[in-house]
């Protein structure tokens, strides 16, 4: 059986030296991080790097929609800039949104109603990257009738700041479809992190919405931290600039952000 073993100094030490690597011997250049690898015969100064270590220098955001090489930070375990972890569902990035909160595969075809009139559902969303968000999306699975005029949003928070809302959408949501809802005065700067969209409505039929299952959807997190939850009620013509404390909820609606 070959014998393996790891030699190293400077590509100039490596070279002078000179040595016959043997089978399954490696060395390693501290300088150029050049790996060689002996096949017994062949003299150091003839064999050729089989790889180099300097590709780990950085690492790559995975999802980044523009290939933004990221700081290594205090870690002493890289990854190669070309690495990539295998996968096989589709992220928002794949389906040419910013984020999501889950693919919309899993979404039902009928869809959850809004609940309560002026009750605010919100769903979390994270942001692997700092983005310039100007839209926000929803699915209306089944159209709300007699909607109040100018009493139906959506919009946007982040660590419970509003950062922006939309037009009201008490025509857009009497129609079925993907509804691609701009903020107004967007596009805004989000840091890296969790957002929830928000959306509230009023009027005689509220807006059914695509969703996915009703079933441990918040899994363990406290009910202030739910992934899908309700926060402010008895909202009419605006959001809150401060969101309410959020209360745990079972309509896991589909949202992204673009």
């Amino acid at each position: 059986m070959p014998r393996f073993r790891v030699n190293s100094g400077t590509a100039k030490e490596l070279a002078s030296l000179n040595n016959v690597l043997a089978l399954g011997e490696v060395a390693i250049e501290s300088d150029t991080l050049a790996v060689v690898s002996g096949d017994g015969l062949t003299s150091y100064g003839k064999l050729s790097p089989k790889s180099s270590m300097a590709a780990a220098t950085t690492v790559v955001a995975p999802e980044s929609t523009g290939a933004i090489a990221k700081a290594v930070g205090t870690s002493t375990q890289y990854a190669r800039a070309d690495h990539m972890h295998g996968r096989t569902e589709f992220t928002g990035v794949d389906l040419g949104y910013i984020a999501q909160n889950f693919d919309p595969i899993y979404c039902g075809s009928v869809g959850t109603i809004l609940p309560t009139a002026g009750t605010v559902n919100v769903l979390a969303l994270h942001l692997a990257d700092a983005a310039s968000i100007t839209n926000v999306l929803l699915y209306v699975t089944a159209a709300g009738s007699v909607l109040t005029s100018g009493q139906c949003f959506a919009g946007l928070y982040q660590g419970g700041t509003l950062i922006g809302a939309t037009a009201t959408q008490h025509t857009a949501w009497q129609s079925t479809g993907l509804k691609t809802m701009a903020l107004a005065s967007g596009p805004f700067a989000v840091a890296a992190g969790t957002v929830y969209v928000a959306l509230f409505a009023n009027g005689t039929t509220m807006p059914t919405f695509a969703n996915a299952g009703a079933f441990a959807v918040n899994g363990a997190l406290a009910a202030t931290a739910s992934r899908f939850g309700t926060a402010d009620t008895g909202r009419t013509t605006t959001f809150a600039g401060t969101l309410g404390t959020i209360a745990a909820g079972p309509a896991s609606y589909w949202a992204a952000v673009s």
